[in-house]
């Protein structure tokens, strides 16, 4: 692979389905972080329809009416029992620079999943012409995929996949304002 200036770049990762085990673990330590006394599991889920993993791992009383419709396949996905309800997560791994197509992809799986947390990552962080996008114009409105009661936004988090400390580079994130706090 090159980058914008046409130097050769590599992943640490030869496939992006080598980037799961290492975000799996990141993600089981990061809910349970921010949620302690509660019940966290995490998954690979990208080679099924969310709806039928759902239905074949999970107690679905918990989870919006709609997800026997959850049609899309979500790399990995992040799952906490707290009290009566679940919140989800879900991360997309990319193994090249992060383009609006992949977050244009994410924030399509996340209108409809209404998740806590939508993570989008790759070793390469962010393309330079969305970084342009979401950084130079400002335009981190586009990452926003809800409004939760108070009005607050929930938003997509792109960042870049630190393959060497196993967790997201926290330099490089770029959220809406209201995600700010909760990573």
């Amino acid at each position: 692979m090159r980058n914008r200036q046409g130097s050769a770049k590599s992943s640490p990762y030869t496939r992006e389905r080598f980037m799961y085990p290492d975000v799996l673990t990141w993600l089981q330590e990061f809910l349970q972080a921010r949620f302690p006394n509660s019940d966290v599991h995490v998954a690979q889920t990208a080679q099924q329809a969310l709806h039928r993993f759902l239905r074949n791992q999970l107690d679905t009383s918990r989870l919006p009416a709609d997800w026997q419709s959850w049609d899309v396949k979500v790399d990995i996905i992040g799952w906490v029992y707290q009290h009566s309800e679940m919140k989800l997560a879900i991360v997309e791994c990319k193994n090249t620079p992060i383009t609006l197509t992949h977050l244009s992809q994410l924030l399509g799986y996340s209108r409809v999943i209404q998740p806590e947390y939508a993570f989008l990552l790759s070793p390469f962080g962010v393309a330079s012409l969305l970084q342009r996008l979401l950084v130079t114009h400002n335009r981190q409105d586009i990452l926003n995929y809800s409004t939760i009661p108070g009005g607050r936004s929930r938003s997509l988090i792109v960042a870049r996949w630190d393959a060497t400390a196993k967790t997201i580079d926290r330099s490089s994130v770029i959220t809406g304002d209201d995600n700010t706090s909760r990573i």
